[in-house]
């Protein structure tokens, strides 16, 4: 699944093209669509870029709450640590100034992973974790 933004004045409005596949709105200045379709961690970014914007990083709570509120499965957030272990940083460049991570993260490993470099925004409706963060590998 995939979550991604961009500046409402920048490149102006991405077209959704399937409104069964996409949710969408704004938030403080941001323009959201969520992407149903499954995909790893590279292919969701890429699809983002081509599309004028990037994956999703929520800057506050009332940003993260809006996204939580999109998803219908775990979601990749444009938040990652491959460069650098445990050196989390945003792919849009901005500095990373908000987290929601899940008790206990972030981790290095995830099932049978040893590298768990990427950000994802769990699903889980109703529970005290839906919406927060946990890392995993690409796929």
């Amino acid at each position: 699944a995939v979550v991604s933004t961009q500046s409402t004045g920048e490149t102006g409005d991405i077209v959704v093209q399937s409104a069964s596949s996409y949710n969408s709105g704004y938030q403080q200045g941001h323009y959201f669509i969520y992407n149903e379709t499954p995909t790893d961690f590279f292919s969701a970014s890429r699809d983002c870029f081509d599309k004028g914007g990037w994956l999703a990083v929520p800057m506050n709570q009332e940003e993260q709450e809006h996204l939580q509120g999109m998803i219908t499965s775990d979601a990749f957030v444009g938040v990652a640590d491959y460069y650098e272990e445990g050196d989390f940083f945003a792919n849009t460049g901005n500095t990373l100034v908000y987290t929601n991570w899940a008790q206990g993260q972030p981790l290095n490993s995830y099932m049978d992973e040893d590298d768990a470099d990427f950000v994802v925004m769990s699903y889980k409706p109703g529970e005290v974790d839906h919406g927060q963060w946990f890392t995993r590998g690409s796929t």
